[in-house]
């Protein structure tokens, strides 16, 4: 026979009874502290069993219910207990593809053709806070339009990785200090290009990372489908809420980033799209 699979209740312990969850009623979750807010409201702990034994109780109910296919209820309140098994994260940071499942990327820090030479990254993912995510799906939209889409070079990217980079150039006008952090460092900035309608790169000033003074947005000695180009690379980022940097045609910060953390944790812990997907 079968093993019974019990209902989880979120946060129940041996030796206290379950809280079946009832049909319309999702038993209520405690909401997760502001990862902004400088003073969360302190709550008495409560003794529990150690996170690694609780996490391993969890896994092993998933893999008993799973593959005999439980009701949804059961395997979605394991798939939300196995959530608080991960490490926390800003609500509002995600994978681009959450928004924008077909965009291009080309996250040059995830490989050895960037200025540094290095891998930085150790998958090439687009994380951004949801606002400027969805700020980037308005832009998409535009270009279509004029038969052009965008490619990503960057996105968010982790404080460690800025002092390596501040190691290699220590030019401000290029990289950002690590001691006063980039707009990358807080989700708030993207590096774009373009692509045709034909699945081409469109040619833009420079490469992309190219630190010389043909990269700067005021720089005009280029063939004129170039300077069409940037035009209309920089009249879609701004019109949905993005200003340029002078230096880099291709860097982008979208207003407001001031609202925004310096963060440091690793884009793998961010999850990606589908990824309590059945």
């Amino acid at each position: 026979m079968a093993p019974r699979i019990v209902p989880l209740s979120i946060g129940s312990r041996p030796g206290r009874p379950v809280q079946p969850v009832q049909p319309g009623r999702p038993n209520r979750v405690p909401p997760a502290a502001s990862h902004t807010h400088p003073h969360p409201k302190r709550q008495r702990p409560v003794p529990s069993e150690p996170a690694s034994e609780s996490c391993a109780m969890i896994e092993g109910m998933f893999a008993l219910s799973f593959p005999r296919l439980a009701s949804a209820v059961v395997t979605s309140a394991l798939f939300l207990a196995l959530a608080g098994c991960a490490s926390p994260q800003p609500e509002d940071l995600i994978d681009i593809r959450e928004v924008l499942p077909e965009v291009r990327m080309d996250i040059r820090y995830a490989t050895t053709n960037n200025f540094t030479k290095q891998v930085l990254y150790p998958e090439a993912r687009c994380v951004l806070r949801r606002e400027v995510a969805e700020a980037l799906v308005r832009v998409q939209e535009d270009l279509k339009r004029l038969d052009l889409e965008l490619v990503i070079y960057d996105c968010y990217r982790p404080l460690s990785v800025q002092r390596k980079m501040w190691e290699i150039m220590p030019d401000e006008n290029f990289v950002a200090n690590p001691d006063k952090g980039s707009r990358h460092n807080r989700g708030a900035a993207v590096d774009v290009g373009l692509f045709d309608n034909y699945g081409k790169r469109v040619p833009m000033p420079t490469e992309f990372d190219e630190f010389t003074e043909k990269a700067h947005h005021n720089y005009i000695d280029l063939p004129s489908g170039v300077l069409v180009s940037r035009q209309n690379l920089l009249t879609m980022m701004e019109k949905h809420g993005f200003a340029a940097m002078p230096s880099e045609w291709w860097h982008y910060d979208y207003l407001g980033w001031q609202r925004y953390p310096l963060l440091d944790i690793p884009i793998s812990s961010v999850p990606a799209p589908g990824w309590f997907s059945f």
